[in-house]
């Protein structure tokens, strides 16, 4: 009986918290990183948004499999997406184009993290 209780209440913790318990450090350096990204758009240092934009798809690629466990594939496959064009965004040096992707990169993460 006392390993039934436990399991529930181990069970209830786990859908609680919902995946807090599995967001790491460097999952949280993952959407630290689009924020320092967002922020470089809002002051428009477009060459740093650039070298920072391809740090954080290495990052965003090394986190790709638990991504693919927590998600469903539309939204891991989205914020590919959205990377591809934010990239061509920063180059262009388009402020709003960049402000909508990378505020959609950042809500897609917080979705697959939040579940």
């Amino acid at each position: 009986m006392p390993f039934k209780f436990i399991m529930a209440l181990l069970l209830l913790l786990i859908t609680s918290t919902g995946c807090d318990l599995l967001k790491t450090e460097k999952d949280d350096l993952l959407i630290r990183s689009v924020t320092e990204i967002e922020d470089q758009i809002d002051q428009e240092e477009w060459d740093k948004a650039i070298s920072d934009i391809h740090d954080f798809q290495e990052l965003y690629d090394s986190r790709k499999w638990k991504l693919q466990l927590l998600g469903e594939l539309e939204d891991y496959k989205q914020i590919e997406l959205e990377i591809l064009g934010l990239q061509q965004s920063l180059k262009e040096e388009d402020f709003m184009e960049a402000k909508i992707g990378v505020g959609h990169i950042k809500h897609r993460l917080n979705m697959i993290y939040n579940m």
